[in-house]
């Protein structure tokens, strides 16, 4: 009874149910590639009442980004050399690539909203381990709240204005590993069996 399960769900989707809309929302974050290497572990739920989906999401540590600028062969030494990264250059890579996933993460969600359930976002992107800094256990990196609007804007902004578009989020921040406070925290849905 296949059918009848798909059928119950785009029912209880369509319906805006709480539990169908998040597990739609699951779907399109199970299905997006991701760059070899990070983390894809994440919670999410939809409160029905305020149109929102709040996402908690784990993200890369800046040692899990390239160390190495390039690798080029010395004919002296008859070797291969490497030319690491500056640290300057970590830094601004690594601030680079969290603002723009959580941007794309963000319109992956809006642009597969089909039925217009999502009014706004709420996206606490999360750390965990033992990291560069020394810290253990979870870091909470970033912690942002938008209208849909607002995150489809971003997607049209200028590489000069993104850090204004997306909720102030800056680019000079993150590799700091500085912790913010959370706006929210997921508690668990319990959602129904869909019929057999």
């Amino acid at each position: 009874r296949l059918n009848g399960r798909v059928e119950a769900f785009w029912q209880a989707y369509l319906a805006a149910e709480a539990w169908a809309v998040a597990d739609q929302c699951d779907r399109l974050l199970s299905y997006a590639p991701s760059p070899l290497g990070f983390p894809e572990e994440w919670e999410l739920e939809f409160d029905q009442a305020s149109a929102t989906l709040r996402l908690e999401y784990r993200l890369p540590a800046p040692s899990q980004l390239p160390r190495v600028a390039r690798i080029e062969y010395d004919e002296k030494r008859k070797e291969l050399v490497e030319s690491p990264f500056t640290q300057e250059e970590r830094e601004w890579r690594y601030d680079r690539v969290i603002y723009q996933l959580v941007l794309g993460i963000l319109l992956r969600l809006c642009r597969g909203d089909t039925a217009g359930h999502l009014r706004r976002i709420a996206f606490n992107g999360w750390l965990e381990g033992q990291l560069e800094d020394g810290h253990k256990g979870r870091l909470t990196l970033c912690s942002i709240e938008l209208d849909k609007a607002e995150i489809l804007a971003a997607a049209q902004a200028s590489s000069q204005d993104e850090s204004s578009v997306l909720g102030g989020m800056g680019f000079e921040r993150f590799y700091r590993l500085e912790e913010v406070t959370p706006t929210f925290r997921i508690e668990r849905l319990s959602r129904p069996a869909l019929p057999a």
